[in-house]
């Protein structure tokens, strides 16, 4: 599975021509990116939640819960085995969706590095999602 990190401006002008779907994390109150009209063909859908860049909690902070790891599983899930391309998208594109992309590589691929090589994964998300996953797996066998 590939994981393409864009920022919001970036996001807006993607243009794949390949199934994808796009996971996208912008601040709480902003409006969603707007997703490329080139790609509505190619795009299966989109997963879009307000979360701070944070990781600790404060006045009007929106902190990345557990309930929105899980409906990325889920999401991720549903559409992994129709496309090979999932498209994460922040703000600026450094650490919410790079740490969703480790995390999901981590789990998918085995393989997180290249988001450690060239981002700043927000460590707080990145440990939400891959513990949600590790949940999920033993509530399965269990």
């Amino acid at each position: 599975m590939r994981f393409d990190i864009f920022n919001r401006a970036m996001v807006e002008k993607y243009n794949a021509t390949e199934k994808h779907v796009v996971i996208s994390l912008r601040n709480p109150k902003s409006e969603k990116p707007k997703l490329s009209e080139s790609c509505q063909d190619s795009r299966l859908d989109a997963l879009y939640l307000e979360v701070d860049d944070s990781d600790k909690d404060g006045k009007g902070r929106v902190l990345f819960t557990e309930q929105m790891a899980s409906k990325i599983w889920t999401f991720v899930n549903y559409y992994k085995d129709k496309v090979d391309l999932i498209v994460i998208n922040c703000e600026a594109g450094i650490s919410r969706s790079s740490a969703v992309g480790a995390a999901l590589s981590n789990v998918i691929n085995g393989n997180d590095k290249d988001f450690f090589r060239y981002f700043y994964p927000n460590m707080y998300i990145y440990r939400k999602v891959l513990t949600n996953k590790r949940e999920e797996s033993t509530n399965e066998k269990n």
